[in-house]
């Protein structure tokens, strides 16, 4: 069942709301688990879904369709995850609008050219960030 686990889209975002990561798997169930640390409660998620997965087997159903969405379709939720900022002030730093960054968090548009690049960069050295940020007024 592990080898599973990436078949079906995870989404771990930080909730406002909650004060804490949030994690989901729209293909297989509702609702899903918390936590303070992204990489945590991501571990958390795969072991549900492998539950599920394994009580799907066990009951002999089918099991439910993946949407297999490409993680390029996430870069921008990845990169904003490891700056543990929120939407409005990582949108902000890299000079974007919030509305432009949940679109492309949400796979509605997807980013090009240089914000692809950046986007990347970010994600793989979420540290450039305070290089970016260093000079534009306090973040909230």
């Amino acid at each position: 069942m592990n080898e599973l686990v990436n078949e079906y889209r995870r989404e771990v975002n930080w909730s406002i709301e909650d004060k804490c990561f949030v994690g989901r798997c729209p293909d297989l169930f509702l609702g899903g688990c918390h936590g303070e640390d992204a990489q945590e409660v991501d571990k958390q998620l795969r072991e549900i879904i492998v539950n599920v997965l394994e009580d799907y087997t066990s009951a002999g159903k089918e099991l439910p369709e993946a949407s297999k969405r490409k993680s390029r379709l996430n870069s921008a939720v990845k990169a904003r995850r490891q700056s543990g900022l929120n939407q409005k002030n990582f949108a902000r730093i890299i000079g974007i609008g919030t509305n432009t960054l949940r679109n492309w968090e949400q796979g509605r548009i997807r980013p090009k050219g240089t914000a692809a690049t950046l986007l990347k960069i970010l994600e793989k050295y979420p540290e450039i960030l305070a290089a970016i940020a260093d000079g534009s007024e306090e973040l909230d």
